[in-house]
């Protein structure tokens, strides 16, 4: 494919330097939006910390370290944060939700005041260690997956309150590596076995009911999932980036697009542009289009970036700027 030539910008304002590495996790960029849907921050994980940047209305920014779980009676390792997200949520505050080998925490707005802690057991007996990874959000729920293979689902309360809803899953299956939620309720949720599970509108069902699973066919660990419209696209270890229609139950496209491990996708909701980045240095832009019974897609633009390792991305304006 052909790549066509695409004017895009970074992000729209001024960059510094960040105070620390990024982690080398999937999806390892947060934007932080306001009630509006305006963006105003972003953050990046290292290790037990978050390194967060708000932009000023001049033009500025100001950066902030936050370590979102309490370390003193903790294996330091445990802390170490594998993935956050603001969560926009209906008719209370946005929060952010901050996951780790040690379980997952919800922080307010501006990440200064520790709202709910969820902590997971630990398999110490199986060499095995706990974490929970993969967030998203609908309506006032959010959902965070376990590395038990379990989805869990809670709902913000107007006292910025977190109660415990429903768990999604069953005993024994693959761990959860990413969620994503579609407009209408619907969650996909990716494992590192490569499959895709949709679930039907969990926040309304008090009982969990599958649409669809997509088997991964060895393709390696699922990195990022993402809707557009009523079609879900995934990037996976092998490279690949595949396109998937819940109501058919079919994967429509299969897309080589880099060499090595994907290590996040993201959607621009009103273009249905998609940015892939990888291990292996490169970052593309696709074009989505078409509908959800034959869409199409094709190369827009591809970037080589030199003795870099690409770990998070995402259209800050829903659009073409990321």
């Amino acid at each position: 494919m052909a790549a066509r030539s695409l004017s895009y910008s970074l992000l729209p304002k001024r960059i510094e330097g960040l105070k620390r590495s990024a982690s080398l996790l999937p999806n390892n960029i947060a934007i932080q939006r306001d009630t509006n849907r305006e963006p105003v921050g972003y953050a990046v994980a290292h290790r037990s910390e978050l390194v967060i940047v708000r932009w000023g209305q001049d033009g500025s920014c100001k950066q902030s370290i936050v370590e979102p779980f309490v370390r003193s009676d903790e294996i330091d390792s445990l802390t170490f944060i594998t993935g956050m997200k603001w969560c926009l949520l209906e008719g209370v505050d946005p929060v952010l939700v901050v996951t780790s080998f040690a379980g997952f925490v919800v922080l307010n707005f501006d990440a200064t005041s520790r709202l709910f802690q969820y902590r997971l057991t630990h398999k110490d007996t199986l060499g095995v260690s706990s974490c929970a990874r993969g967030i998203s959000c609908y309506s006032n729920n959010i959902f965070v997956g376990t590395s038990e293979g379990y989805i869990l689902v809670f709902t913000v309360t107007l006292n910025e309150g977190v109660e415990f809803r429903q768990q999604l899953g069953e005993e024994g299956e693959p761990p959860v590596s990413c969620i994503g939620t579609c407009d209408d309720g619907r969650v996909a949720t990716g494992n590192e076995n490569g499959d895709i599970v949709i679930w039907k509108d969990t926040c309304r069902l008090k009982t969990q009911e599958r649409i669809a699973t997509f088997n991964g066919e060895s393709r390696g660990c699922c990195t990022s999932i993402s809707w557009w419209r009523d079609l879900v696209a995934a990037g996976f270890a092998n490279g690949q980036v595949s396109i998937y229609s819940p109501d058919r139950g079919q994967r429509l496209i299969d897309v080589n697009a880099h060499s090595k491990w994907i290590n996040g996708i993201d959607i621009a909701p009103k273009t249905g542009l998609i940015l892939s980045y990888s291990e292996d240095s490169t970052f593309s832009v696709w074009k989505l289009s078409g509908n959800s019974k034959q869409p199409k897609i094709s190369l827009v633009y591809n970037c080589l970036v030199e003795n870099t390792l690409l770990t998070g991305g995402v259209f800050y304006d829903g659009a073409t700027s990321f």
